[in-house]
């Protein structure tokens, strides 16, 4: 089973080179070491956008950070897919450099 951090959880890197503030990254900006990750709960995107005031500059400032390699994606949450064949969801995830199906970090019971 997988973990809640590939279900739903982003996750970030400081690639900057030293300690960086990220006035976007919810809820409030995080200051990081380099090299410090963060955990997000969400889509990064969805959550540096949410609520109306901000959302265009927070994701404007999303951007330029990751143009300007300050700020790295390590992970987002992991796409989740329903088989109808097999009434069962499964999510998409990495083993070994190769994309495999895994069971999601929760029970779909019915």
């Amino acid at each position: 089973m997988a973990t809640q951090t590939d279900c739903l959880y982003s996750v970030v890197k400081n690639t900057s080179g030293s300690t960086m503030k990220f006035g976007f990254l919810p809820p409030h900006g995080w200051e990081l070491e380099d090299q410090e990750e963060r955990t997000i709960l969400g889509n990064l995107v969805d959550a540096v956008t949410r609520g109306d005031r901000g959302a265009d500059r927070n994701l404007k400032a999303l951007e330029s950070a990751l143009s300007n390699e300050l700020l790295a994606i390590k992970s987002l949450p992991n796409p989740l897919l329903y088989d109808e064949t097999d009434d069962e969801t499964q999510m998409l995830t990495v083993d070994n450099g190769a994309l495999v199906v895994a069971d999601p970090c929760f029970s779909v019971d019915e």
